[in-house]
């Protein structure tokens, strides 16, 4: 299920919701499940392997399949929105005030939970991200694949190991979605200009596709630090590289995030000397087939 059918139906949490969503390219596309309690055992994908010949009167070798299960241990994500009383006595439209202060509040959290969901380490409160989670590589080179610009034989064999190795990507591991930043996505508009092709979604925001699979960027978390940057290494590429993340949602299968009872919003009244909102829910992603995300590592400019 969407993270929008989670949670409750009110008006503000409705609100919240597609705010989040709006602003976020995880929580608009991921598929979630729900369960009870802090954890859960999930059922990883199946292993079973066979297909082979056998001698007329021999049996076929042992096959003996022993079930894999992944924890989902829940992690706490949100904050609270707290509005000093004193700005009602100084003639404030508190409600409003109050309103669009959660709104924001919403927009920057989704861009954190975002940021997490790529980049996050695991520890006692939160949870991996893709970075951590994915195995699943191809690789552009022991020191990277460096995108140019340009008509010469150096830029034009560039971009198209470039196209050649997304192309694996795609026809490897089969993704819904493509994930890197916006300078990526534009060098890919610019050297593949036919195969890309752009919708608006229901927000009056571009789409991209590349032969058939949507590509998006995660853009920046709340502190305008770009999600995707260019800061990792390869070989002698130090610093300088980012990924491309393919990635195959399902529910409960593949790549799927685990929640209790989705997003609640709470209105806590007058806390104190501020009035108060609390905004949170609990999730974990869980990669339960590691072929449902990879990455292609080592791009630079």
């Amino acid at each position: 299920m969407r993270f929008a059918q989670l949670g409750a139906n009110d008006a503000t949490t409705q609100l919240v919701k597609n705010r989040m969503i709006q602003e976020s390219v995880i929580l608009a596309r991921a598929e979630f499940f729900s369960h009870a309690g802090n954890a859960d055992y999930v059922r990883k994908a199946p292993t079973a392997t066979g297909g082979t010949n056998r001698a007329l009167d021999a049996d076929y070798a042992d096959n003996k399949i022993t079930p894999a299960f992944e924890l989902s241990a829940l992690k706490i994500f949100g904050g609270k929105v707290q509005v000093d009383r004193a700005h009602n006595r100084r003639g404030t439209d508190l409600p409003s005030y109050r309103a669009t202060e959660l709104l924001n509040f919403a927009m920057n959290a989704s861009k954190n939970f975002t940021d997490q969901f790529f980049n996050g380490a695991v520890s006692s409160t939160a949870f991996n991200g893709l970075e951590a989670l994915v195995t699943e590589k191809i690789s552009s080179g022991a020191n990277g694949l460096q995108l140019l610009y340009g008509n010469d034989n150096t830029a034009k064999k560039a971009q198209q190991e470039f196209l050649q190795l997304l192309d694996e990507l795609i026809a490897t591991y089969g993704p819904d979605v493509l994930y890197a930043n916006g300078w990526i996505i534009g060098f890919l508009s610019n050297i593949a200009r036919d195969q890309v092709t752009v919708t608006m979604n229901e927000f009056g925001r571009p789409v991209r596709m590349y032969s058939g699979v949507v590509i998006e960027n995660p853009g920046f978390n709340a502190s305008g630090s770009l999600i995707l940057p260019f800061d990792e290494t390869k070989g002698t590429a130090a610093g300088v590289c980012t990924s491309i993340y393919a990635v195959k949602y399902g529910e409960r299968t593949d790549l799927t995030i685990a929640t209790n009872i989705g997003l609640e919003v709470v209105d806590h009244g007058m806390v104190e000397n501020h009035w108060t909102h609390s905004c949170e829910f609990d999730a974990c992603p869980m990669l339960l087939n590691a072929k449902s995300a990879a990455r292609l590592e080592g791009l630079w400019k």
